[in-house]
């Protein structure tokens, strides 16, 4: 697949998997709950609180490498991944791959969006209407 070089500290695109988006969205809390907490007595003051929005399946994020794992055909990496909000996902044995569940180099994201784009861009063009008066 890549050609890029992937090392230690290495910045990737990691693609949501289900049972990512199940672990992450379970452990989360919506601020709104804890100042109600807060106002009832029944949040501990000085509790740490996983806080940020939902996550889904297929969603891209950063993904920094701190650990390698090397055979022959693949590279898996494990790392943490950077969420919106107050927490982080930490993956292990993650291949490359534009799946879910697994990495790409920004390279190849960015190509990916790039087609996207274009793909849109086409549809929306064909699907314009012509005036032809």
């Amino acid at each position: 697949m890549s050609e890029t070089y992937v090392g230690l500290g290495s910045r990737l695109i990691y693609c949501l998997s289900t049972d990512d988006v199940e672990a992450i969205n379970r452990r989360r809390i919506e601020p709104s709950e804890i100042h109600a907490g807060l106002m009832t007595g029944s949040w501990p003051r000085g509790a740490q609180a996983h806080v940020g929005p939902p996550v889904h399946a297929g969603e891209y994020y950063p993904l920094d490498v701190v650990v390698i794992n090397q055979s022959a055909e693949k590279t898996f990496v494990g790392g943490k991944v950077w969420l919106p909000g107050s927490d982080m996902l930490y993956i292990i044995n993650a291949e490359e791959g534009d799946e879910a569940g697994k990495w790409l180099t920004a390279e190849a994201y960015s190509q990916k969006v790039k087609s996207v784009l274009a793909e849109q861009e086409n549809k929306e063009s064909a699907d314009a209407p012509t005036n032809l008066e």
